[in-house]
């Protein structure tokens, strides 16, 4: 496993080359020579949605503790009540 950027693209694209498959850390693959890559018949994979359940996850455990103070702050306008946080002073 070797990676592009210390070696570069086109040396690991030479005629006695055994390359049979680029795994690319990022989502876009449009800085390689996809055309080449076609010809040889090396297989290119991509980090497309590698991150989306962890991003997911962040914004519903972020979101969680907003509805609990958002149901307080309706609960509490329902009672003709003012909210004081804790943070107010």
């Amino acid at each position: 496993m070797l990676g592009i950027q210390k070696l570069g693209i086109k040396s690991l694209l030479t005629p006695e080359s055994k390359l049979k498959w680029i795994q690319a850390q990022s989502a876009g693959v449009d800085y390689l020579p996809l055309k080449t890559l076609q010809e040889r018949q090396i297989t290119v994979t991509n980090a497309s949605g590698l991150k989306a359940v962890p991003i997911a996850q962040t914004v519903l455990g972020l979101y969680s503790p907003l509805c609990s103070w958002l149901k307080c702050l309706f609960y509490t306008k329902t009672l003709g009540a003012f909210y004081r946080s804790v943070f107010d002073e």
